[in-house]
């Protein structure tokens, strides 16, 4: 029985090693959560002249922002949107949502700067950049299309910053007037021109918004229609596109 020990031994560690072999791969075939949830599906590029014109327009105190999407062509059953801001200490604060879309091409929300709870507020101040993005998701859920745009909030000063670069000096500084600045995703009516940019500068003020744009080749939606900023002049803030 002594000179079959080596041999037993030997074969019981072949045995051991196989089963800690195919447990191994058994676990590593497998995905984690957290490779589940950092996957990200695969969506289409929307052509520019079908991607909905999108606009954040702040309230007369800073706190809301009234979210609105123009001209939706994309066909789905649903939107989600979520506008992301950090608030002076670091934080960052979420406002998410769902709507169905049921053939309707204009949506209108109104999102909150913090937040409510059986009729209180509480507001965030000090709010001066976030995100917003659209995912359009068809009946099954899943997506048909991602937009992502980034908007400063600002007030009290005469130029307004774009994240591309450009400037839009106010003619008349308010300094309760809020202002919106951001990437607009698309744009509304049909264009006028072949342009690379669309980007929009929303107010809490009806009336006051004139000044210039960065002096670029630009045109403003004004009441209806596309018109050519002379010399960058605009009589009104509002959605632009930039040659």
């Amino acid at each position: 029985m002594k000179k079959y020990g080596p041999i037993v031994i030997l074969f019981l560690g072949i045995l051991v090693a196989i089963g800690a072999f195919f447990v191994l791969k058994g676990k590593n075939g497998q995905n984690s959560p957290i490779d589940d949830q950092n996957q990200e599906e695969t969506v289409p590029e929307i052509a520019f002249e079908k991607r909905p014109a999108v606009s954040l327009t702040p309230s007369a105190d800073g706190h809301w922002l009234k979210l609105e999407i123009q001209k939706i062509v994309i066909n789905a059953a649903t939107l989600d949107y979520e506008l992301t801001y950090k608030v002076p200490d670091g934080r960052t604060q979420g406002v998410p949502g769902t709507v169905k879309l049921e053939n309707s091409d204009n949506i209108v929300k109104d999102l909150l700067l913090g937040s409510e709870s059986s009729g209180k507020y509480r507001y965030d101040d000090g709010v001066e950049n976030g995100n917003l993005t659209l995912t359009f998701r068809d009946q099954k859920g899943k997506s048909v299309a991602k937009f992502s745009t980034d908007f400063f909030l600002q007030t009290a000063k005469e130029e307004l910053h774009f994240s591309g670069g450009q400037t839009y000096k106010i003619d008349k500084l308010n300094n309760k007037t809020f202002y919106i600045s951001m990437g607009t995703i698309g744009y509304p009516g049909s264009l006028p021109s072949s342009p690379t940019e669309s980007y929009g500068i929303f107010s809490s003020s009806l009336k006051g918004n004139s000044g210039i744009l960065d002096g670029l080749d630009a045109y403003l939606w004004y009441k209806g229609e596309w018109i050519k900023m002379e010399n960058g002049k605009s009589p009104d803030v509002g959605f632009f596109i930039i040659n």
